[in-house]
């Protein structure tokens, strides 16, 4: 009988930790989110730049090394890039509109690294 009571409560113990570790989560959580709604949104990382613009996190870089996106939009903080969402658009309806200097050819035109090869082949009409 002894074992029995010691045995209930053990789980009445494990029962209230539980409880207790399960609101404290709750809390964290509660925590991230008001952290994460004080962040400003326009400010962006390199990944989720990348991720908005719908393109990997290798080709936003090469665009930013390359200076098809301009020193406007991104910063270097530390080690990090941020991307100001903001500025982007703003560049985007700069060009849009012809206001500046338009984007670089590279950005503009696709790049082929071999001559298109024309085929000259008969062409023929259905009657």
């Amino acid at each position: 009988m002894h074992e029995k009571n010691s045995v209930a409560v053990l789980l009445h113990q494990v029962q209230e930790s539980l409880v207790a570790l399960s609101t404290a989560v709750g809390e964290l959580a509660d925590q991230v989110d008001q952290d994460q709604s004080a962040r400003r949104p326009d400010f962006l990382t390199e990944t989720e730049m990348a991720a908005r613009l719908g393109i990997t996190k290798g080709a936003i870089q090469k665009r930013r090394y390359s200076g098809a996106l301009p020193s406007e939009v991104w910063q270097k903080v530390g080690s990090h890039y941020v991307y100001s969402l903001q500025r982007y658009e703003d560049w985007l309806e700069s060009i849009w509109l012809g206001a500046r200097t338009p984007a670089p050819e590279e950005l503009l035109k696709p790049r082929s690294r071999k001559k298109a090869r024309v085929n000259h082949l008969p062409v023929y009409q259905l009657v």
